[in-house]
């Protein structure tokens, strides 16, 4: 068996003249993952500022930000995923410079914004890029593949970043500029990559005739009574997949105070599942409607959440064993997902308003960033049973969302697939 189709059946899409995508995706979070642990205690020991006022920095920026999300679509549908991509890129790049010189709040809402907004229009405008230069149907195989690539490249990036900092701020610095640097890095990529213009461009111009007295821009959007819906069941989902993040260090802490090592071993066991799990998870995506994986996704997670529940009412000893049982539940959930979530609302959009349907779902994604970590340790001071309880309240309600939407989906993709498929290269 060659190598080729060895890569298929293991469910990796065909990167033939495609590699450029996957450098991109390695280069990308790379980056990120230098920075993200950073984040609030670079501007706290390099900038001489207060962690109060960190928070309150990010969290504002992050608010600008998301309202802009909606203009990231229509520039994504009139100039093509490949430039909004560019100017991501680009922006996010010069942001990081600038924090190099940022030493006010007022300075950090300004840039943080910024760098939000382009991390926010980077990432329907690459899901956007992916459909017009691989096809609709290596969908599920490249979103698996980015999200694969993109915990690897954050785990590396963390551990990198680890060792710099071990130099004091000069370290740090070194780490804002190593990001910024990768920024530039794919930047360059994409601007000497022809066809990601053209091909991207000409994939998402409106269709003629038919398409004409339909309603347009946002309007079409708000229109659509499904896409609505599997919007609000994402963000919901964005919620349950970041409060892993937010929630088991306080919980490890709360109930297993002795054990120290436990979250990191979690949190490594969490992203081996997202690595090691691609090859089943891609054949049973693709062989499984997406709406009935995304039901199955809620489902783990809600069994996820009451196993966490449940751990508090058990010893040490029985509890560790328990939590990586929780966190199995929960890496398979956001495995499968990760990339059926984006694939549904690529099935609602028409092309030329692909964009906007992109980005007013990263918006979701937006939303939950800003919202899941006050709620989440606010419910945790209160009672640290109470987040999961909410949790499987919330995959309750996503589910129940997915239900009134799945009619609809199921038509619209039928419909989809009767047409040409579009251009591969």
């Amino acid at each position: 068996m060659n190598l080729p189709v060895l890569l298929e059946r293991l469910g990796f899409p065909d990167t033939r003249n495609r590699k450029r995508l996957v450098i991109i995706a390695v280069v990308d979070s790379l980056g990120t993952g230098m920075f993200l642990p950073l984040t609030v205690v670079y501007f706290v020991t390099v900038a001489h500022m207060g962690i109060s006022e960190v928070g309150l920095a990010l969290s504002l920026g992050a608010i600008i930000a998301l309202l802009g999300g909606p203009q990231t679509g229509a520039l994504i549908d009139r100039y093509g995923p490949g430039k909004v991509a560019v100017l991501s890129c680009t922006l996010r790049g010069l942001g990081f410079i600038a924090y190099l010189g940022v030493d006010a709040v007022w300075q950090l809402v300004i840039v943080s914004a910024i760098v939000r907004w382009a991390d926010n229009a980077f990432w329907p405008a690459n899901s956007a890029m992916i459909i017009s230069l691989c096809g609709r149907e290596q969908r599920v195989r490249w979103y698996t593949l980015g999200r694969t690539v993109r915990s690897v490249g954050l785990g590396l990036g963390a551990a990198l970043s680890g060792v710099l900092i071990a130099y004091g701020s000069g370290g740090a610095r070194a780490v804002v500029l190593a990001n910024a640097a990768t920024f530039f890095v794919v930047t360059a990529i994409l601007t000497t990559w022809r066809e990601a213009f053209t091909t991207a461009t000409a994939a998402t111009q409106t269709k003629p005739e038919t398409e004409t007295k339909k309603p347009t821009g946002m309007r079409a959007l708000l229109a659509d009574r499904a896409f609505l819906l599997v919007v609000m069941a994402n963000t919901l989902f964005a919620v349950t997949t970041l409060s892993l993040a937010v929630l088991l260090p306080l919980y490890a802490e709360s109930r297993a105070p002795q054990d120290h090592w436990l979250p990191g071993v979690l949190f490594a066991l969490n992203s081996a599942f997202l690595i090691i799990g691609q090859p089943f998870m891609v054949r049973y995506i693709e062989k499984t409607g997406e709406m009935r994986v995304m039901q199955t996704a809620s489902l783990f997670w809600a069994l996820s959440f009451a196993v966490f529940l449940g751990a508090s009412t058990l010893d040490a000893i029985a509890l560790t064993s328990v939590f990586f049982i929780a966190v199995a539940l929960f890496s398979t959930a956001e495995l499968i997902h990760a990339p059926t979530g984006v694939i549904v609302v690529t099935n609602l959009a028409h092309p030329s308003l692909l964009g906007r349907y992109l980005s007013m779902n990263q918006m979701s994604w937006s939303v939950g960033n800003v919202i899941t970590p006050a709620m989440l340790t606010a419910l945790f001071s209160t009672d640290d049973r109470l987040p999961w309880a909410i949790l499987i309240i919330f995959c309750a309600a996503s589910s129940t969302l997915l239900l009134a939407a799945s009619g609809p989906v199921a038509e619209r993709k039928a419909a989809a697939a009767a047409e040409p498929s579009q251009a591969k290269a």
